[in-house]
């Protein structure tokens, strides 16, 4: 009996959802990279709010400066915040001073599995409510909120998204572009499907949905390849029901379509 074993960690259940988001081996490399494409956009619109940077560009192009500011506000990318007690959690994705209300935003991406999205955002409220009393301390603010950016894997968003992108005053136009980089990294699961789209047989399984069956089937490896040379497309659909991917294979390299029911 072949085992199902992650090619990537090595270790059991090598699953969609394990390689979107519970594979350690892909942590540090791609998770990252999809993290720091949200979290790059988030950057630079507030930058670009505070008049601290002159010009938009892509947000993959886009190498945030540890420190901006000017005077009216201080901006921090992935930086420590040296406090006068010791707090484990002291290094936020973005803080934000604004100057001119005394006002302070402590902001942190995470990308969990549809599942986790409201327990992430509350884990990383809590993550950071002692720095925030700490930061009130010392830098002589009226306020401090802090902000969780939370989107899963498959790009979908929290109730509260909206209100957190109003408290960053961003529009929200914003969620598509951050739903749009999240998407782009299904990339991540090709790499793990490379004798499937080959056609010959592998210990993957993916779902294919076919619209003449009125479901989602569960296939094995060869009968996706056919699926792919079929139907040039494979739908990953989200656990929640609320939203899928299509993948539309042009040549070597995929686009990505957002559905909703």
């Amino acid at each position: 009996m072949a085992l199902d074993i992650c090619r990537a960690c090595h270790r059991p259940g090598e699953s969609l959802r394990h390689i979107v988001s519970g594979c350690s081996h892909l942590a540090n490399g791609e998770y990252l990279h999809r993290h720091n494409q949200v979290a790059r956009i988030v950057h630079q619109q507030l930058a670009l709010r505070f008049g601290l940077i002159d010009f938009e560009m892509p947000y993959y192009r886009y190498d945030p400066t540890s420190v901006l500011e000017n005077s009216s506000a201080l901006l921090y990318w992935d930086r420590t915040i040296i406090t006068d007690r010791y707090i484990t959690a002291n290094r936020p994705d973005i803080v934000l001073v604004d100057r001119l209300v005394r006002r302070a935003i402590i902001v942190d991406i995470t990308i969990p599995h549809d599942d986790n999205l409201v327990k992430a955002e509350k884990e990383k409220v809590s993550k950071y409510l002692d720095l925030a009393d700490e930061i009130t301390d010392m830098w002589n603010v009226e306020s401090i909120v802090i902000v969780p950016i939370v989107v899963s894997v498959n790009g979908l968003l929290a109730k509260s998204f909206d209100q957190h992108l109003k408290k960053l005053s961003l529009g929200c136009w914003i969620k598509g572009r951050i739903q749009k980089a999240v998407l782009e990294t299904a990339r991540i699961e090709l790499p793990m499907l490379p004798s499937c789209l080959n056609g010959s047989p592998a210990l993957v399984n993916a779902a294919l949905v076919d619209p003449r069956q009125g479901g989602r089937t569960s296939l094995g490896a060869s009968q996706v390849a056919a699926g792919f040379k079929r139907r040039k497309t494979v739908e990953f659909v989200s656990s929640s029901g609320g939203l899928s991917v299509d993948m539309m294979m042009t040549d070597d390299l995929p686009t990505f379509k957002k559905q909703t029911d």
